[in-house]
């Protein structure tokens, strides 16, 4: 595993480096494509402030340039009418494959407000001047870039997990 830290950050308070790395992050496999939603096989990251640790699992990219982060968040409340819809629950007790399918198939888009309670937008964490990545892998470090190196995925045996333990870091300047 490999912590990059962001020790500070740019103008307007906004941490576009964090933003940026984010976004290569999971966007780096991606060919383009008409697509609106990609799935990747990427673990997620976790994102750390101030003794507080959020999973983020994706990046939002919007045709105004603007990017949220698609996180969940231990300290964020969801409300009840997120978690479950009635409707989405008489589909699962009649048919669960289907279910699932439609829900990882879906070839409509979400609408907006479900993902309301997950997206951070860079103001938000313009909130904190210090963050922390912990990435699941490793990140090699090459020609002024972090990259993460797929090969040293997450799907480890046992050998590979203990020589995982060892975290080393990187501070941006």
């Amino acid at each position: 595993s490999t912590i990059i830290d962001f020790h500070q950050p740019g103008p307007s308070r906004l941490h576009h480096e964090l933003m940026d790395w984010i976004q290569s992050y999971f966007s780096a496999d991606i060919r383009s494509g008409h697509q609106t939603v990609y799935i990747t096989d990427r673990p997620p990251l976790y994102l750390q402030h101030q003794g507080h640790s959020r999973t983020v699992i994706g990046i939002e990219l919007l045709k105004s340039g603007k990017r949220n982060l698609i996180m969940f968040d231990p300290g964020r409340r969801i409300l009840r009418s997120y978690r479950h819809s009635k409707k989405e629950e008489e589909e699962v007790s009649q048919d669960e494959t289907s279910f699932i399918r439609k829900r990882f198939l879906c070839t409509s888009p979400l609408p907006s407000a479900l993902l309301k309670p997950f997206r951070v937008d860079d103001k938000s964490i313009s909130k904190h001047r210090q963050y922390q990545i912990l990435v699941l892998g490793k990140v090699n470090y090459q020609d002024g870039k972090m990259k993460w190196d797929p090969s040293q995925g997450f799907l480890l045996d046992k050998q590979e997990r203990e020589a995982m333990k060892n975290v080393t870091s990187f501070a941006v300047i």
